[in-house]
């Protein structure tokens, strides 16, 4: 678990410094979006995180929270290869 909580720390900085929102946020995800994010594979994080950005700048918010990830996603819990 602390692997993975740090590993979705390092995809959350590393999403944000690559996107156009890198100004408007957090150098830090609030800790419940990265116990969520540690559920998934790099990968699969960094591709949720930049519709979550999107979408939180939309809602006019200046950080990331849960409902911000799609829907279809947010319930399942994938790590890898693992479904």
């Amino acid at each position: 678990p602390d692997i993975a909580r740090n590993t979705a720390h390092s995809v959350y900085r590393e999403s944000l410094a690559r996107s156009p929102w890198s100004v408007l946020f957090p150098t830090d995800a609030d800790e419940v979006v990265i116990e969520w994010l540690s559920r998934f594979s790099p990968r699969e994080a960094s591709r949720l995180l930049a519709k979550a950005f999107g979408r939180a700048s939309l809602a006019g918010r200046d950080h990331v929270v849960i409902k911000d990830f799609d829907p279809a996603v947010t319930s399942h819990r994938r790590i890898g290869f693992i479904h």
